[in-house]
């Protein structure tokens, strides 16, 4: 599998997401379960400025050559070596 390399900009930030299933009774009591497996998942916000045109030529091959759809491994800024995928990028050549 192929390891996502860059170090982004200090500030990244996260937003962790779970699945859980919930069946809600008539008499106000809730019964909840998790929704399969890994049902923990964290989308990433990072941020690569002040970077040379070669390195976000780079970055965003890398994106695309996984397709948006090939996972990656990534180690993010908290030191979780992760698996990821990403659906979506946005290069900006400065």
């Amino acid at each position: 599998m192929a390891t996502f390399t860059w170090v982004p900009d200090h500030g990244a930030s996260s937003d962790v997401n779970t699945r859980v299933n919930s069946l809600a009774f008539g008499d106000g009591y809730e019964q909840r379960s998790t929704d399969g497996l890994n049902t923990v998942s964290e989308d990433w916000s990072l941020n690569f400025t002040l970077r040379t045109k070669a390195e976000i030529a780079a970055i965003a091959d890398f994106l695309r050559e996984r397709g948006g759809y090939e996972r990656f491994d990534w180690t993010t800024p908290m030191g979780d070596a992760l698996v990821f995928i990403c659906k979506r990028w946005s290069p900006v050549a400065t």
